[in-house]
């Protein structure tokens, strides 16, 4: 999840990660810790709340190649 936090937009703060965890608010929203709970290697990363979160969640990396 390291690599996640230059992908993420400006409205996110906070943000801590290891390989499989993070933790990260969004401005004037909600904090949200998640891990990854699926890795499809070269394909997908599947992410979901390791805590309550304050809505449904799944995060969904989907790995591609392009011409």
């Amino acid at each position: 999840m390291n690599n996640h936090e230059q992908l993420m937009p400006d409205n996110i703060v906070n943000w801590t990660s290891t390989a499989d965890e993070t933790r990260f608010t969004i401005k004037n929203m909600a904090k949200l810790s998640l891990r990854i709970s699926e890795r499809l290697e070269n394909k997908e990363l599947v992410s979901i709340p390791i805590e309550e979160a304050p809505f449904p969640l799944t995060l969904r990396w989907q790995i591609g190649t392009y011409f």
